[in-house]
């Protein structure tokens, strides 16, 4: 968290809470309040949904923050690629959020239908393909070291700090924190971009009333990221293929909403 705040301009919108102090031993870090005021960006969109000039410029603030971070990130040396490789229970995590559950989703190995529920009906040469897929991000989950990856960027871990003017007027935003980093290792770009994707898109399905704000500020997001990274067409299908296999291994284990909209997501 130091290594990444320090990287970034000071006046940057999002920010990383600072630490103070990191017990090694104890596995305690004591760092800065986020502020009673501040909701995270799931909560933000689900009980109050951002007027969509503000969720335009929350999606715009995320973008550059990670495109600038993952444009450090590249750099071995100042990005410590050494230290954050060692986190070898971020990547067993990595691999099992998603990848090691995908195929089992799909073919109804893990039962998370009843017994009454029509099947997913996915062919084999779908789950093949699948398969494949999930063998190359696994073993990129290990190996790869294109860029430091944040490795948890969803809208729980995206604090919003919003000041409503005595006025009335709709609400500005005054900050944006990036929290829980243990899940941060040398990876894939494309992962941290396809997960917060994911989970927008999830809440824009579960909940219609958020579509408008969500949609403005996940293509905000996307386009302030290729402002400073160069997307080429491969990071592009990872991007996809993450959102995809995001949604599919996550949605059902997680009460978003009914079966029938779980089912038609999946």
């Amino acid at each position: 968290m130091r290594a990444v705040k320090a990287a970034l301009p000071i006046d940057l919108v999002v920010s990383i809470p600072t630490v103070h102090h990191w017990d090694e031993v104890a596995h305690v870090v004591i760092m800065d309040d986020c502020g009673e005021d501040t909701r995270s960006l799931k909560q933000l969109m689900l009980e109050q949904p951002s007027p969509i000039a503000l969720a335009h410029t929350i999606g715009t603030a995320l973008g550059e923050f990670l495109g600038r971070m993952h444009t450090w990130g590249v750099d071995p040396t100042t990005s410590q690629h050494a230290y954050f490789d060692t986190n070898q229970q971020a990547k067993m995590i990595t691999r099992w959020l998603t990848y090691d559950r995908l195929i089992s989703t799909l073919n109804g190995q893990d039962h998370l239908l009843t017994p009454s529920d029509p099947p997913l009906n996915i062919s084999q040469a779908k789950l093949d393909i699948i398969s494949k897929i999930s063998d190359e991000r696994r073993d990129a989950t290990n190996h790869c070291q294109d860029t430091l990856t944040m490795g948890d960027f969803w809208p729980e871990n995206i604090l919003v700090n919003l000041q409503y003017p005595p006025s009335g007027d709709p609400p500005v935003l005054k900050r944006i924190y990036v929290i829980d980093w243990e899940l941060a290792k040398p990876g894939l770009a494309g992962l941290d971009v396809g997960q917060l994707c994911a989970e927008m898109h999830l809440l824009r399905h579960f909940s219609p009333a958020s579509e408008p704000a969500v949609s403005a500020a996940m293509n905000a997001f996307l386009e302030a990221y290729r402002d400073k990274v160069t997307v080429s067409a491969s990071m592009a299908t990872i991007v996809a293929e993450h959102i995809g296999a995001h949604i599919v291994a996550l949605a059902p284990r997680n009460p978003w909403g009914g079966k029938e909209l779980t089912r038609e997501v999946v």
